[in-house]
């Protein structure tokens, strides 16, 4: 079955030693088809913060086991460097069930950058980080309040 991952990306900061954007991205939701991830977009444009940046909606397609399903799991892995300031995501997957979302969190923490759960304080940088499986219904949008204004 496929579904669609409707997010926003917002640039909140510009950083001249990297060249590279700070953005601040947030998870909309799971639609079960395109079109309802798109009128969703649609009427979010004229909410504060998302018609700063109207254009900066995407949609991702995926494929995930079975059919007719009502809600689909998404596995992540989270970091924060205190040193920059900034939450760093890296989706490990999307799957239709919780036990295929924990699965590929086990497999991903094998290889994981900064190993899921673990502390580092040394010279460089402060990360505190952890994996996270979240239950998302299809068809529902979970942030459609906006953005602060900076």
């Amino acid at each position: 079955m496929d579904v669609y991952k409707l997010t926003h990306q917002r640039h909140v900061e510009y950083k001249l030693h990297t060249a590279e954007w700070i953005t601040d991205n947030r998870l909309i939701g799971f639609f079960r088809d395109e079109k309802s991830a798109l009128e969703t977009a649609e009427l979010l444009r004229t909410k504060p913060g998302f018609c700063d940046s109207p254009d900066d909606f995407t949609i991702d397609k995926y494929t995930v086991s079975g059919d007719g399903l009502t809600s689909v799991y998404l596995a992540e892995h989270s970091y924060y460097i205190i040193d920059e300031r900034v939450d760093n995501i890296v989706e490990i997957g999307v799957y239709s069930t919780e036990k295929e979302a924990m699965s590929a969190v086990f497999e991903y923490e094998k290889t994981a950058k900064f190993p899921v759960g673990t502390h580092s304080w040394d010279d460089d940088f402060d990360i505190d980080n952890y994996a996270s499986v979240a239950c998302f219904e299809l068809d529902e949008a979970d942030f459609t309040d906006g953005f602060e204004q900076r």
